[in-house]
């Protein structure tokens, strides 16, 4: 077996070994060929080759991503340049990974070429398709957790009353984590493609939630500082909600005569509720805590059908 170097040659130029050096032929230069004892030559020349794919970035960052290269000839024909795969045309030994993706799986097919505009002519091409897979863990560590880290101060601060002053400064603090959170993410998020990427779809409607959760509680907090008597069904519904064990449940056992006077069904109770010494604001205070307990497993099974909907 002998070493020479490459004669390249097309239609307006011939290259020889002593023209190798030229800027024209840089990459071809370094090149060697194997030549065998039958006449057979072989040139593998150095190749870079960008491929451009149309990702789908929804599950990001546990995406893959599907990428093929087209090999062939549109100037000559298959009767003078033909095309054909070799046993294994990509060996997994010559793979670098780039620390970002890691190469799935690989398959590669030949077409023949035959085209309606030239039936009596074939340009075969090879086609290799790459599944390259993104190498998830850093992206998971920066973007998601401060995802979970949010969701879970927003449980945080549901949890406490709406009369805390520390509530409603959480919930100002949230919403501004959770803004810069929405930033940061797009900032990590190459935006190509159709679909949007789930987890920029979680990380907005967490906003949109938190934004609700500042309205709620200034809302709750009005209601439960009212100090005026309330309506009859407002008592009425008091009355039942602390009466239930569910009720009792939710409020934590905090609940008023007139629950208690309910729940025995005694006869004279209306008198007993003649003579709560609780006053027309703590029936206010009452309602209050029963819808932000509400508000509060609401926010529950909405984080939980997001989770299951949008974290890939």
């Amino acid at each position: 077996m002998a070493f020479t170097r490459v004669l390249y040659e097309t239609r307006k130029k011939q290259y020889r070994a002593d023209q190798s050096d030229e800027p024209s032929v840089i990459g071809y230069s370094s090149m060697k060929c194997a030549v065998t004892y039958d006449g057979s030559v072989l040139c593998v020349p150095p190749i870079h080759i960008d491929a451009l794919c149309n990702p789908d970035l929804s599950k990001y960052p546990f995406d893959s991503h599907n990428c093929t290269l087209n090999f062939g000839s549109w100037v000559y024909k298959g009767e003078e340049v033909d095309i054909k795969l070799v046993n294994k045309v990509v060996n997994d030994d010559d793979l670098v990974s780039d620390g970002e993706w890691t190469v799935q799986s690989f398959h590669t097919v030949r077409n023949s070429g035959v085209y309606k505009c030239c039936p009596n002519s074939t340009y075969p091409s090879v086609s290799i398709t790459f599944t390259i897979r993104r190498l998830s863990g850093a992206h998971a560590a920066t973007v998601i957790i401060p995802c979970i880290v949010a969701v879970i101060l927003t449980f945080a601060l549901l949890a406490l009353s709406p009369l805390d002053r520390e509530r409603l400064i959480m919930s100002y603090v949230n919403l501004v984590v959770q803004l810069l959170q929405v930033q940061f993410i797009s900032w990590q998020i190459p935006l190509r493609g159709d679909n949007i990427p789930l987890l920029i779809v979680f990380a907005r409607d967490s906003v949109l939630l938190s934004v609700f959760a500042i309205v709620f509680t200034i809302l709750f907090k009005k209601i439960m500082e009212r100090k005026t008597t309330p309506p009859y069904w407002i008592s009425k519904i008091i009355s039942f909600a602390v009466a239930c064990p569910i009720g009792q449940i939710i409020l934590l056992k905090d609940f008023s005569v007139k629950g208690v006077a309910s729940a025995k069904g005694e006869e004279d109770g209306a008198t007993i509720v003649n003579s709560e010494t609780t006053s027309s604001s703590q029936d206010w205070e009452i309602l209050g805590k029963i819808l932000d307990k509400i508000f509060f497993i609401l926010y529950i099974i909405i984080y939980f059908i997001m989770t299951v909907a949008f974290i890939p």
